[in-house]
């Protein structure tokens, strides 16, 4: 019986090392947000702020991972609120990618559908360069 239980241990300890994917550190909402002046095209005066929030959306399928892209605007001289720039959205088309463990990059399984995104797991980034200059954070 000491035996039987050793091995079920042991089996169990292998399965859990042999899945070295983090998903719960991959998947989620990531979010970069910025801000500028809204100038009247009349005055050049400044009439207020536009922010806008750039969400990429990492989800785990059964064969990797889906990455999806939504940008939105809100003005804060406006009752508006955030609204979908759809005319932006068109830019970065849904990816399927594979994580690399090694570098901790999600690579795309399509090779014409961009480049490696790269992720920091224990800070919570996600970035489309190696030098990071755009970063996007992750919310949830």
């Amino acid at each position: 019986m000491k035996k039987q239980n050793i091995v079920w241990a042991c089996l169990a300890s292998l399965l859990l090392s042999c899945n070295s994917e983090p998903v719960d550190k991959i998947t989620g909402v990531y979010v970069r947000e910025s801000s500028s002046g809204h100038k009247n095209i009349n005055t050049e005066k400044v009439v207020g702020m536009v922010h806008f929030r750039d969400s990429i959306f990492v989800i785990k399928k059964k064969a990797g991972y889906q990455v999806d892209n939504s940008k939105w605007r809100k003005n804060d001289y406006d009752d508006a609120g955030w609204q979908a720039l759809s005319f932006y959205n068109g830019k970065r088309r849904t990816i399927f990618c594979a994580f690399d463990n090694t570098d901790k990059t999600l690579v795309p399984n399509d090779p014409s559908m961009g480049v490696a995104i790269y992720l920091d797991l224990d800070k919570g980034l996600l970035s489309f360069d190696k030098d990071r200059q755009f970063v996007w954070k992750k919310v949830k």
